[in-house]
């Protein structure tokens, strides 16, 4: 299951390793966090809402396998 992070960052074409850097986190705990496999911190949250302008419920809203393999 990916989330709305995932397709949020390809539609952006920002890399995973950027996001992660800019997060503070490792570019496998940002992969978890898209694919729903690791919840973020508090923290991470908040990183994760500055950087895309958008609110936490929507940030980690799952989106079906089709929506993500159209942004890509």
């Amino acid at each position: 299951m990916d989330l709305l992070i995932k397709t949020e960052r390809i539609s952006r074409n920002w890399t995973l390793d950027y996001v992660a850097q800019y997060v503070g986190i490792t570019r496998s705990a940002a992969q978890m966090i898209e694919t729903g496999q690791r919840n973020p911190s508090l923290r991470v949250l908040r990183e994760l809402k500055k950087l895309f302008g958008i609110d936490y419920d929507e940030l980690l809203k799952p989106v079906t396998t089709q929506e993500v393999r159209d942004n890509d």
